[in-house]
């Protein structure tokens, strides 16, 4: 049964309320992975103490430049991390006796395979592959599309977890409710919903946003590009839980439409984590610090290698004249803390050196290489877990939603 708005708003904002420690982390995660001003914001300047998160992206750029001074191993971790947890999985069917029995499986085969085909789904492993690790979670969404000549399917849609609220996740890491939250133009839901009268609703909107002027656009944050595009327009949520989803304009308390849940089986989306002891957390979190670290070591050591070169040098003027160049080793000492540095962040971050094509040791066999780089197999192995049951927890409901819809 479809709720009543009062109790949509209500849920939204308490998904919202029991995300809200997170939003800092996955905020700060992408700011890395994305660069530029932003990441070096994160990486140098996410010191509440001293107000640094307070500076504009001019004031960081002046202090700290555009670029990051240091190898974004986070990144190019990631990149190498995604290439192997983003294979698209192979659809294989239970062995069976009997022909009957093999035959629908077979079929059921077919049947997914022509929807992973409509879906273009192999396209959404290597994304899935870089936010797992990245933001520590992903989610697929259900819905119904039509071919050209009519022809219903269950479509699949992968959402940016960076805009997803979950609720409870209970024992078996599955939520019932989530919410996901967008910015839509306003031109654009005006095209979609025709119903609702939007003059008042946008005039309604620039009140509550102290607007002046009201020939004045609604634009919203029109600086801030996401997975999907620029963020700009109105905030559109949409409240997924088992009987159906709701969408609504929380702002102005606007319920747009309500579109119920085909499904016997739960809510129209599937959830997937990675492994972490308690908290919904990235594989990167902890090893920011070291990032940071390693950045000011390396604007030291080009400091010190500088100062080494273009030295003071004393000259004596003794009954036999010296010219004197004082040597330091400071700059060997830094590039050594660097490289250990390094070290450490490759061990956090499950990014060993093999995966670059570097051999650890001078004289190495392939399969000693191969060995050496278990540990970084057993890694995506566990997040090949995650992805392979929730590839199998979507093709469950489409296959469902099939049978009840059609």
């Amino acid at each position: 049964m479809p709720k009543d708005l009062a109790t949509v708003l209500d849920r939204i904002s308490t998904l919202r309320s029991m995300n809200q420690d997170l939003v800092r982390d996955r905020e700060r995660i992408r700011m890395i992975m994305n660069g530029g001003v932003d990441g070096i914001h994160a990486v140098m300047a996410w010191d509440f103490g001293k107000g640094a998160s307070t500076k504009s992206r001019g004031e960081i750029a002046e202090a700290y430049g555009v670029d990051l001074p240091t190898v974004n191993l986070l990144a190019s971790g990631l990149e190498r991390a995604a290439q192997r947890i983003g294979a698209t999985p192979m659809l294989k069917a239970p062995n069976s006796t009997d022909p009957d029995h093999r035959n629908r499986l077979l079929k059921k085969m077919r049947i997914v395979r022509g929807w992973d085909e409509l879906d273009e789904l192999e396209l959404d492993y290597p994304q899935v592959g870089r936010w797992l690790p990245g933001y520590g979670y992903s989610l697929w969404r259900l819905s119904t599309r039509r071919e050209p000549d009519g022809t219903p399917w269950p479509h699949v849609e992968l959402k940016d977890p960076y805009d997803v609220y979950p609720g409870w996740f209970g024992a078996k890491q599955q939520p019932s409710e989530c919410a996901v939250v967008r910015k839509v133009p306003l031109g654009v839901l005006a095209k979609t919903y025709p119903e609702i009268d939007w003059r008042t609703a946008e005039a309604e909107m620039k009140r509550k946003r102290g607007y002046k002027d009201n020939r004045v656009p609604i634009l919203g944050q029109t600086n801030m590009r996401t997975w999907e595009g620029p963020k700009a327009g109105v905030e559109v949520v949409e409240y997924m839980y088992g009987d159906g989803s709701h969408y609504v304009i929380p702002e102005i308390e606007q319920s747009l439409a309500y579109i119920p849940s085909p499904l016997a089986s739960g809510a129209t989306f599937v959830f997937m984590k990675r492994f972490a002891f308690d908290k919904l957390i990235s594989q990167y979190q902890h090893v920011i610090g070291l990032m940071a670290q390693m950045a000011k070591m390396n604007i030291m050591g080009m400091i010190a290698s500088e100062d080494s070169v273009f030295r003071e040098t004393n000259i004596l003027l003794d009954r036999q004249s010296r010219v004197e160049k004082p040597t330091a080793d400071v700059p060997q000492v830094m590039w050594q803390q660097v490289d250990r540095l390094e070290r450490q962040l490759r061990i956090g971050s499950n990014y060993d050196q093999t995966q670059d094509g570097i051999s650890p040791q001078a004289f190495a066999t392939g399969q000693a290489t191969k060995e050496l780089g278990n540990a970084a197999t057993t890694n995506v192995a566990e997040y090949h877990k995650v992805v392979r049951r929730g590839i199998q927890r979507v093709d469950a409901k489409r296959l469902e939603w099939a049978e009840m819809e059609w």
